[in-house]
């Protein structure tokens, strides 16, 4: 009896340990295949883990505001590689982003290019 609960067990603790690893590919959700750039003013950065969002202003062919948003891989990825600190971008920043689309159509881009260690597609303008 205590070897079918220890299988039971052992079974579990597997099946739990598999499912991190299917839950944080965030570019799946991205269309890898074509790219988008946008001009717009920074309104807000979210400096957290997993993966950082920087949000901005874009205005559309007719003049309205709509609101964008960009995903970047880990602050620890960002900070070593390209520099970046929770500082980098301040609301009122002008910049360009370009990246891969999100599949559903949302205003939001993976905003690196090559996957986790691509260059940031990112350009602050003033």
């Amino acid at each position: 009896m205590n070897s079918k609960r220890f299988s039971v067990l052992v079974l579990a603790v597997g099946l739990l340990s598999v499912v991190p690893m299917f839950a944080h590919h965030a570019q799946t959700l991205y269309d890898r295949e074509s790219s988008v750039t946008v001009e717009g003013t920074v309104t807000k950065m979210e400096w957290t883990n997993p993966h950082i969002f920087l949000f901005f202003d874009v205005k559309d062919e007719k003049g309205n505001i709509e609101n964008w948003g960009t995903e970047f891989s880990s602050p620890v990825t960002l900070r070593r590689n390209y520099g970046w600190s929770k500082d980098t971008f301040k609301p009122g920043d002008r910049i360009t982003v370009t990246g891969n689309p999100r599949k559903d159509g949302t205003r939001m881009l993976w905003g690196q290019r090559g996957g986790d260690q691509g260059v940031p597609g990112i350009k602050k303008l003033n």
